[in-house]
């Protein structure tokens, strides 16, 4: 079962790869480790660096290098914590904010087309399954 659930989130993943390269513009260029640090930071406005290090399960290092990019394609932005000068703040920018919304479309069709076929009944079973596993291993 692990095994499955690994070919499937793989096979999302490349779903997801292919449909980002086919739209163009913008999205094309964007690795998917930037798409989900840009999707957590549409999703979690004024989020800090830290945040999304706990989030995406990856190392410091790795996600400064994400932020930094997302910098400077003009996705995201620092801003200051108004309460400790310390800490950063990240944001998405107007940009970052349209191509978010375009890798959330192409999200869902990629997430709709896996789904096809399945009732309500057995979506709920899926669910309740899978968040029982995920709560066997927190």
């Amino acid at each position: 079962m692990l095994e499955l659930l690994h070919s499937l989130v793989h096979a999302l993943k490349s779903r997801m790869h292919h449909a980002m390269q086919e739209g163009g513009g913008d999205v094309a260029g964007l690795a998917g480790m930037e798409a989900r640090s840009l999707g957590f930071i549409a999703r979690h406005p004024e989020s800090t660096q830290g945040e999304l290090v706990r989030h995406s399960g990856r190392d410091k290092g790795q996600i400064a290098r994400v932020v930094k990019r997302l910098r400077e394609l003009g996705l995201i932005e620092q801003v200051e914590d108004p309460v400790d000068r310390r800490n950063v703040r990240l944001r998405v920018t107007p940009a970052g904010d349209a191509l978010h919304r375009d890798v959330h479309r192409l999200r869902k069709r990629a997430g709709a087309q896996a789904l096809a076929g399945f009732d309500a009944e057995e979506l709920a079973a899926a669910v309740a399954l899978l968040e029982r596993m995920k709560g066997n291993l927190e």
